[in-house]
């Protein structure tokens, strides 16, 4: 637990046993303002003893005929010295005949105006934090009670920029700048020392600044404050609902040596990615297609397990199974997140459907039509502002080997793909050509600016990239070629390119230029050349 909110915990307490002792002392007293000025004073010394720190106390009201004790106007602690504790009326109502055995029995407690604020230390220096409560009331009958707070509101200032200040895609969830209003309803249904049973009845909390908005949650809780065990956890945002059948968590403690752990039961949800947009990741904003999904957590040693993931669309048309594991998250340039995919399928329109649902420009659509439906099995690496791909595309015109890297800080997509028999000519609507058997390399530049910058001066219709293949074999016009070479290089107005077979006493290349891959078609061929040499020692 954070020592700032300890230290205001254990006040509470005291506060709370001052109250206690007030109404045992008033008991057989004449209720009088002098009498209750003379227990004001007493509760002043005795908090101020307790707490060690300054304690005002504007009015102490016991009510014999009532059964009840209230402070009014507590004022604890200074800004130098926090936590700064304020509090407008803590009033207790108490049972007398137990008093009387020396047995204390509470009947209800009511917390209004309550203000406090600390000062916690982070890596990036000192961080203010308040929290007020306009009201909590708690109604306590027996071992249990409902509790019922009002108006909590949680702010923290660290005094730096936001960290999405400039950053339009990134979101702007950041714990140095909270402001979160929450209502919250709880039931203790027994409680002990050892032992705590409830309920989170009701829960919404929203942090307007971020966009985090918490409809509702409920839980069903049980603990021995070492570990907890938690029943039917629902999650509810604007459009996305969570449910946990069951959880496990071991709570943390530096002082008896134990690190947080949990497992879940079957986890299940459906969602609409744009409710964490604003907090999370801005380019979801119009992503609007519902998913469903489930799957199993484990945490154990600071790494999180993801298994049985299973995410569907309602009409099935994106189908994906994985297993996941969280390695490492801190530092965040250390960020480690791997998938396995065991099976993706987007069925045909819906990678299109996906696609159009981001503000990017969008490229070679016609093209990936023609792909039908994409399957994928492999593996997916996500990196600090980068992400991995290694695995096998299947499409309706062939498989692919892909070894892919979307580097978000340089700003470039790359890698390699193999193929062993791919439709070209179907896919870019080239009727010359045929299947290919090839290797290439590419580079596309992924850069706002800089890519900006080119079609400023050139405008154009192609991705801004490199490309070296090298082809074991490929079909055109019903003729095999084999072992060409070739490289392209596009400035996103037209694609130039040299194409090359070496032989044994002569090579064949030519040059080749496109403007527009939906026009592949026009392709322009030049330079075509031949060059005979002698036999080198390789191909004697």
């Amino acid at each position: 637990m954070h020592k700032g909110l300890a230290k205001i915990l254990k006040t509470l307490g005291i506060i709370l046993a001052v109250l206690v002792v007030l109404f045992i002392i008033a008991v057989g007293i004449v209720e009088s303002p002098t009498i209750q000025n003379k227990v004001m004073k007493k509760a002043t010394a005795m908090l101020t003893e307790k707490l060690g720190r300054r304690v005002e106390v504007d009015r102490v009201n016991i009510s014999l005929l009532k059964q009840s004790v209230g402070l009014y106007g507590v004022e604890i602690g200074d800004k130098e010295t926090p936590p700064v504790l304020q509090l407008e009326l803590l009033e207790l109502d108490l049972e007398m005949l137990p008093l009387l055995k020396k047995r204390i029995v509470l009947d209800d407690a009511e917390i209004q105006g309550l203000e406090v604020s600390w000062v916690s230390e982070t890596k990036h220096g000192p961080m203010d934090n308040q929290a007020i409560i306009r009201k909590a009331i708690a109604t306590i009958e027996g071992n249990k009670s409902d509790v019922s707070i009002q108006g909590l509101h949680f702010r923290t200032d660290n005094h730096l920029p936001r960290k999405n200040e400039n950053k339009p895609k990134h979101g702007a969830f950041d714990t140095g700048h909270f402001d979160i209003v929450a209502n919250l309803k709880l039931r203790i249904d027994s409680i002990s020392k050892d032992t705590l049973i409830g309920q989170l009845l009701e829960c919404t909390a929203q942090d307007t600044a971020s966009g985090f908005d918490i409809r509702d949650i409920h839980a069903k809780v049980q603990t021995n404050f070492k570990k907890m065990d938690i029943q039917d956890l629902t999650v509810q945002q604007i459009n996305t609902v969570i449910n946990v059948s069951e959880a496990e968590m071991t709570l943390p403690s530096k002082k008896e040596g134990r690190t947080m752990a949990f497992t879940t039961g079957t986890i299940t949800g459906r969602t609409l990615l744009q409710d964490i947009a604003r907090t999370f990741a801005p380019p979801l904003d119009q992503f609007t297609i519902p998913l469903n999904l489930t799957l199993h957590m484990r945490m154990e040693d600071k790494k999180i397990a993801f298994r049985d993931i299973h995410i569907n669309t309602d009409d099935d048309r994106l189908q994906i199974d994985a297993t996941g594991d969280l390695l490492q998250t801190k530092p965040k340039d250390s960020l480690d997140l791997r998938f396995h995919i065991n099976r993706m399928t987007a069925r045909s329109g819906i990678t299109e459907d996906i696609i159009n649902h981001f503000t990017v420009k969008k490229l070679m659509m016609k093209q990936l039509r023609t792909l039908g439906t994409i399957g994928y099995v492999g593996n997916v690496n996500i990196l600090y502002k980068k992400e991995r791909f290694n695995g096998v595309i299947q499409t309706n015109t062939g498989a692919i080997n892909v070894n892919i890297t979307h580097d978000g800080m340089d700003k470039w997509m790359q890698g390699r793909v193999v193929t062993k028999s791919f439709d070209l000519g179907k896919t870019m609507d080239i009727k010359v050509l045929g299947t290919i058997d090839c290797t290439a390399d590419f580079k596309v530049d992924i850069s706002k600016p800089r890519t900006a910058e080119k079609r400023r001066l050139k405008g154009g219709k192609l991705p801004i990239c490199t490309v070296n293949a090298t082809v074991d074999d490929c079909i055109f016009e019903d003729l095999h070629f084999r072992h060409l070479t070739a490289d392209i290089d596009s400035d996103g107005a037209e694609a130039v390119g040299h194409l090359r077979k070496n032989g044994r006493i002569r090579d064949l290349f030519c040059t080749f230029t496109f403007t527009d891959t939906d026009d592949m078609h026009k392709m322009k061929i030049s330079k075509p050349g031949i060059k005979f040499h002698l036999p080198t020692k390789k191909s004697k």
